[in-house]
């Protein structure tokens, strides 16, 4: 695949990367995540189910899972990125003013007033788009240069109450992390709150639809009475486990966006607040509405806790945590081990330069050093370097989707069985 196959018009003093869907898919954990989820979860696993029920059940989930692709970021952050700005926190007089550009300002410059004005300063520099969809089009699809928006700091600072520019910037910083920080929870809401609640529904439809309870993937391994049997602790406890997820909830779409901007305001030291300041980037959205690997690690841990409170029988609880461990591992750490490997034998025996050099006191970057992102291994001039480092990104998805896909589901349905198998003996058993 070709780096920057057209260059930028001479004109532009801003000149962009462009790219394909390999560079699309490196540079947004996102779509890497939604596309793993689809290649190595949710497609496999719907083709390996025990029968109708428990397939229709793993299509919803599948289906939700691939809406969820499209729905926070494409049709719903857009909106609220523009109506937190200009609605809520009032730094823009409409939902398409250019200067809604200023929700892109990390959250590492809203510490004071001086590191607010610098970083707007330098962002009113850069190319900023109002529209993220028309951007990611131009960059990836045309690979075009995309028309420039830049802020305007007069109209932003005329925006907001201060005697001097130091409470100007103070006020703007305050209401670009409020804005920023109501984005992230409404991505949490949709996320974490949707897919969280697909196993109570499933559960639900597979009960109104059978008239039994229980596990689908065994209703047609044994009589009725040994699968309801298996179920009948969760039905006891359905509200009370619905009420602890629903707690959960809560806590992660609130608790989390307080945290982050009361340690990126408040000047307060603290352990607390100095680990949010050191970490705060990491939370920062790509390209205003795609979540980065460690929010979204979060969103998904909390959405796989709903769908482990949800299951029926122990056997299901198995299933969940088995399927929902193994796919964040194997995606949030097992891509980082893989990558790492490969990246480090690829700069050994090919002289490439895809590894970063890091802090070479940290133990952790000794033994496991990271990759460079998109944009660093671009930087190198090295063709070779970017070519290698495209290949192992396609041979880490492919490894980590057949062990998601093909050995995850089988070994479940194993498990499946001799749980059901087992149950029906003992009852079988007593009632001899």
């Amino acid at each position: 695949m070709r780096i920057n196959s057209q260059q930028p018009y001479k004109n532009n003093p801003h000149p962009q990367n462009f790219g394909g869907l390999t560079e699309l898919m490196m540079d947004n954990v996102f779509l890497n995540k939604a596309m793993f989820d689809l290649t190595g979860s949710d497609i496999p696993w719907v083709v390996m189910a025990n029968n109708k029920e428990e397939r229709r059940e793993r299509i919803n989930r599948a289906s939700l899972s691939a809406g969820l692709i499209f729905l926070p970021p494409i049709l719903i952050l857009p909106f609220v990125n523009r109506f937190a700005m200009s609605k809520i926190v009032e730094l823009t007089p409409n939902l398409l003013h250019k200067n809604y550009n200023a929700i892109r300002l990390s959250n590492k410059c809203l510490g004071s007033a001086e590191e607010a004005e610098k970083g707007l300063e330098k962002l009113a520099k850069q190319s900023s788009f109002s529209n993220e969809l028309k951007d990611m089009y131009y960059k990836y699809i045309i690979r075009k240069p995309v028309p420039e928006e830049k802020i305007n700091l007069d109209e932003l600072l005329q925006n907001v109450k201060g005697s001097n520019l130091d409470e100007k910037y103070n006020q703007i910083r305050k209401k670009i992390s409020t804005a920023k920080n109501i984005v992230l929870a409404v991505d949490l809401l949709v996320l974490t709150g949707v897919f969280g609640h697909i196993g109570f529904y499933n559960n639900w439809q597979t009960e109104k639809k059978t008239g039994q309870i229980g596990y689908s993937a065994e209703l047609k391994m044994a009589d009725k009475n040994v699968i309801e049997g298996r179920a009948a602790k969760y039905k006891q406890n359905e509200k009370l486990r619905y009420a602890g997820f629903l707690a959960t909830l809560a806590g992660i779409v609130v608790g989390i966006p307080m945290a982050i901007r009361h340690g990126v305001v408040s000047k307060k030291a603290g352990k607390f607040n100095e680990f949010i300041r050191k970490h705060c980037e990491k939370v920062d959205y790509k390209d205003t509405i795609f979540m980065k690997r460690f929010p979204l690690f979060l969103t998904f841990l909390g959405a796989h806790f709903g769908i482990f409170m949800a299951s029926r029988n122990k056997t299901e609880r198995k299933d969940n945590a088995i399927r929902s461990t193994n796919t964040l591992t194997l995606f949030f750490i097992g891509d980082l081990l893989l990558a790492s490997g490969l990246g480090r034998l690829s700069d050994h025996f090919l002289k490439t330069k895809t590894m970063k050099q890091g802090d070479k006191k940290s133990l952790l970057n000794r033994i496991l050093p990271s990759m460079k992102d998109l944009q660093e291994l671009k930087a190198t001039k090295c063709p070779k370097t970017v070519r290698n480092a495209k290949t192992i990104f396609w041979a880490n998805f492919i490894f980590l989707s057949a062990m998601m896909g093909i050995i995850t589901p089988h070994l479940i349905n194993k498990i499946i069985k001799k749980d059901v198998d087992t149950d029906a003996k003992k009852q079988t058993a007593n009632g001899k």
